[in-house]
């Protein structure tokens, strides 16, 4: 076993292997479950501010959403920018006329997660 890495953004632990036996194999990284133990026998890093780290990217395809009383929209769009959680981001739809012309609607929303947008009024 190389390191041990938590990932903030899913709540994952991952150990990242390499055969002994063939160490020019390629590293392979396992999902640890329940491993709160061995998180804390390896050497801390640094805790960081995780809103800063983009987890959307420019032109990444994401689920565009809003939530109201009797009312749920869920579309797909392509990311204006990048975002991390909690960012506000732009997001493009592609929306067909009826002379069969695309007409591109834009949108803002807030980042809540990979490849998720809370879209905003």
């Amino acid at each position: 076993m190389v390191k041990i890495q938590s990932d903030l953004v899913l709540g994952q632990t991952w150990a990242t292997i390499i055969d002994c036996g063939h160490p020019l194999w390629p590293a392979v990284a396992l999902q640890l479950i329940n491993s709160y133990s061995l998180t804390r026998l390896s050497e801390p890093e640094p805790v960081r501010n995780t809103s800063s780290f983009a987890i959307i990217r420019a032109g990444e395809t994401v689920r565009l959403w809003r939530q109201e009383t009797f009312l749920w929209i869920e579309v797909l769009g392509i990311s204006e920018g990048n975002g991390g959680l909690g960012d506000r981001v732009k997001v493009r739809l592609l929306c067909r006329n009826t002379e069969d012309k695309s007409v591109a609607k834009e949108f803002y929303g807030v980042v809540r997660g990979p490849s998720d947008v809370e879209m905003k009024p």
